[in-house]
This record gives C-alpha cells, sequence and structure tokens, in this order.
C-alpha cells in the first residue's frame, strides 16, 4: 500500500480494500498526501485520475458502505472542483447523469448554510460514478476518446430500448473505458511502435478483434495494445500485425509511398509476455490467411485487365 503510507487513519475494513483494489484496477491512483505536520494524522484518502482530484474516501464513509464522497464536475469560488452540491442542482439530476437510483447514493447536509455532500454506496456505484468523472476530466482535457464514451452513453440513455437493455449496453462501454484506461497505464500513454504520446491520437485496440473474442477476453488487457490511431486502423483490418515477438508487418497492399506517410514505427519496444503474445499470434495467423485473399484477388483482377487487352 505504498501510495498510501502517508494514511495515519483507521484501517480500512474488508469493503473499504475492495473498494480501492477496484479503482486502482480501473487505473485510478488512491493517495494520501503527506502532512508538513508530522504531529498531524492524514484520515483522508484521494481519488485521482490523471492528477484530478475527483473523489475522497475515508473512515466515516466506508464504515458505513460509503465507497467514497463524490466531487462535482463545476468549480467552487476558488477554482477548485467542488465537494458540496451546486446551486440549481439536485438528486434527480444526480441520478439522471450517472445512471443511478435513489439506493445507490445518499446526500448529507452540512452547515448553516445547508451544504449538501453526496456519498456513493457500494463499491459497484463508486466506480460507476468515478469511471464518468474520469471520462470529464480527459474530455476537457483533450486527452483521449473517453469524451466518446460520455456521448455513446448519452445517446443510449435517450435510445427506446428498454431500462435493461440500457444498464447492459452503458455497462459494456464503461468497461471499453476501463480497458484503454489500463493500456494507458501499462505503456504511459505513448504507442510502443511509433512512439506517439499524445493522448488524443492513440487508441486502445484489440488485438483478438471484439467481435470475436469472448467476454473475458474482450476486458483482458493483455489482449491489447495502444496504438497510434493510423496504426490501429490498419491493425484491425488486418493490413498490418505484429509476430510473437512484436515485429511489424504490412499488407502487400499497403504501399510503400502509404508506409511513408504513416512516420517512424517499428518492432513493438517491449517483449510480449506469454498471454499477449498467445494473442498476438491469433492476430498475425489470421492476418496471413486475409494476405492470401488479397494476394489471389490482386492475382484476379491483373489477370482480367491482361483479358481485356487480348
Amino acid at each position: 500500500m505504498a501510495e498510501i503510507k502517508n494514511y495515519s487513519g483507521p484501517k480500512l475494513n474488508d469493503f473499504a480494500e475492495r473498494t480501492r483494489a477496484s479503482l486502482r484496477a480501473a487505473g485510478f491512483d488512491i493517495v494520501a498526501l503527506p502532512s508538513s505536520n508530522p504531529n498531524r494524522k492524514r484520515n483522508l484518502i484521494r481519488v485521482l485520475w490523471d492528477g484530478v482530484y475527483v473523489g475522497q474516501m475515508h473512515s466515516d464513509l466506508w464504515d458505513h458502505g460509503y465507497g467514497c464522497l463524490y466531487r462535482f464536475n463545476s468549480l467552487d469560488g476558488a477554482g477548485r472542483l467542488r465537494f458540496a452540491e451546486p446551486k440549481e442542482y439536485g438528486a434527480e439530476d444526480f441520478m439522471r447523469i450517472h445512471h443511478l437510483d435513489e439506493s445507490q447514493f445518499s446526500i448529507r447536509a452540512e452547515g448553516k448554510d445547508v451544504r449538501r455532500y453526496y456519498r456513493i454506496v457500494g463499491t459497484e456505484a463508486t466506480l460507476k460514478v468515478m469511471k464518468q468523472s474520469a471520462q470529464w476530466v480527459d474530455g476537457a482535457l483533450g486527452l483521449g476518446a473517453e469524451d466518446d464514451i460520455a456521448r455513446d452513453i448519452a445517446e443510449i440513455e435517450k435510445s427506446n430500448l428498454s431500462a435493461t437493455d440500457k444498464d447492459a449496453l452503458i455497462k459494456v462501454r464503461l468497461g471499453q473505458g476501463t480497458f484503454r484506461a489500463a493500456l494507458g497505464k501499462e505503456f504511459n500513454w505513448t504507442c510502443p511502435s511509433s512512439g506517439m504520446n499524445l493522448r488524443a491520437a492513440l487508441r486502445a485496440s484489440h488485438i483478438v478483434p471484439w467481435r470475436e473474442a469472448n467476454a473475458e477476453e474482450r476486458r483482458d488487457p493483455l489482449n491489447g495494445l495502444l496504438l497510434s490511431a493510423n496504426l490501429d486502423a490498419l491493425f484491425d483490418k488486418h493490413l498490418l500485425t505484429f509476430s510473437r515477438t512484436g515485429s511489424v508487418k504490412f499488407a502487400k497492399s499497403v504501399p510503400s509511398e502509404v508506409m511513408a506517410l504513416l512516420g517512424p514505427f517499428g518492432k513493438l519496444k517491449f517483449k510480449p509476455c506469454a498471454s499477449r503474445a498467445s494473442y498476438l499470434a491469433r492476430h498475425h495467423k489470421r492476418f496471413e490467411e486475409l494476405e492470401l485473399q488479397r494476394v489471389a484477388i490482386a492475382k484476379a483482377r491483373d489477370e482480367e485487365g491482361e483479358a481485356d487487352e487480348e
């Protein structure tokens, strides 16, 4: 628990440990900041996304089954994200925006001016709400495709699907955000082939495509690479592949002048582990199968052209 080594409050209970582990697995940093006063206890644990403070954990919360205290995506008078409910905002807005019901959060009123604070019930709802905060942060900073996820969720919510189908689709879309976050953390938000490190230009690529993978493979970050958008497009169409050892290979139908326009790229800058190598082998096999078909089609076209000339 190195990231909370500065924490000196009550011991985390089993619920708090589960919630903390789930948030960390989704790419959040769970930290307790050091105090300038060595005699002062650090009772608060911060939930951070890309360095942004989006939630708070402490014993008064987890002892009552609350995963975190929510931090609103709006600024207070000091230009900081606020914990207290903004004006002209209410519980119905919170439920609509975060796709929660009344059982998944609790409001606590404090102070003479009756400031209202939102506490999230349980690990699952905490993870869901924190992921949406992460999407807001990344969208605001232009750091990736998380704003696309937020838009997709809004479209799902507006659709005529049943509540059950909406919930299922939203969970899948949020899961894709978790997959991307895990790859970003593993590769330090840098494409291991091209070196591209602009997050808005990076894509979380499934090695074995989503449509062909089982439920476990779809969620497994080892079935993924963080690729530049142009390489991802070719990788997805099996016009580019990587061997088990990370060597890159392009389809014959990709002209050399096009390859030059793709910018610098090359062998993966890491040695794939056994699990990722297995996924890469499956992608490579499918690439070779499609390459035979592409070559055959190109040959047939050439033969038809020759016949027309005769």
